[in-house]
């Protein structure tokens, strides 16, 4: 049976990371068939702005811009295999929310958004198609110092980007587990003790 030590989080002290194991549970997970990460270096975009958190008065100095981490959405997807080894030109745009950041002609700064499109042209291994499909997840950060604010509708920016990109499916996998996990009890007290003495997890038979 195991200890309340072993079905906590933390480093396993004696390195035998078999010790404890006693079940085998079905988890759902995503499962990453393939990824990459594409580099652009001094990339020109012209994009609308929208949005203005203040209102500018013309003409407008353009400050900075970037997207940090952001979660694109991926259309006007096409998949080509191109081998035999599960390779395929993975063709989609990526349409980047960014954040620009100007200064108008009182001084005032203010913020505008924008939608950067990009195209991507990839080569990557893709799984076959299931009754659960697998979908195309685009991530990306994007940062520019160096443009031009064109009236006050579009922007001019010269960027470089980090694009990651990867091929996910939900995925059942069978783990071997030391079982439910114990957390530590806080300090509490009062009428909702009988609450707080249920289970945190359905009841199973104990390793």
């Amino acid at each position: 049976m195991q200890t309340r030590e072993g079905l906590r989080p933390g480093i396993i002290k004696d390195g035998n990371a078999m010790r404890g194991l006693c079940e085998r549970i079905v988890v759902e997970v995503n499962r990453i068939f393939d990824g990459c990460i594409t580099r652009i270096d001094n990339d020109v975009f012209t994009t609308q702005m929208r949005d203005f958190s203040i209102v500018p008065v013309p003409p407008l100095t353009f400050i900075q811009a970037q997207s940090r981490g952001q979660y694109t959405p991926v259309r006007n997807l096409r998949i080509v295999p191109i081998g035999e080894r599960g390779q395929s030109r993975v063709m989609f745009e990526t349409f980047i929310p960014t954040t620009i950041e100007f200064e108008d002609a009182t001084g005032q700064r203010g913020t505008a958004l924008e939608e950067i499109v990009q195209q991507q042209d990839l080569i990557m291994r893709v799984p076959r198609s299931g009754l659960r499909p697998y979908r195309v997840e685009s991530i990306i950060n994007l940062e520019s110092a160096r443009g031009r604010i064109v009236g006050t509708d579009y922007a001019v920016m010269t960027c470089c980007m980090v694009t990651l990109t990867r091929i996910i499916a939900p995925t059942d996998i069978l783990i071997p587990t030391y079982g439910i996990v114990e957390f530590d009890e806080s300090e509490t007290a009062g009428a909702c003790q009988m609450l707080f003495d249920t289970p945190m997890f359905p009841e199973v038979d104990r390793c």
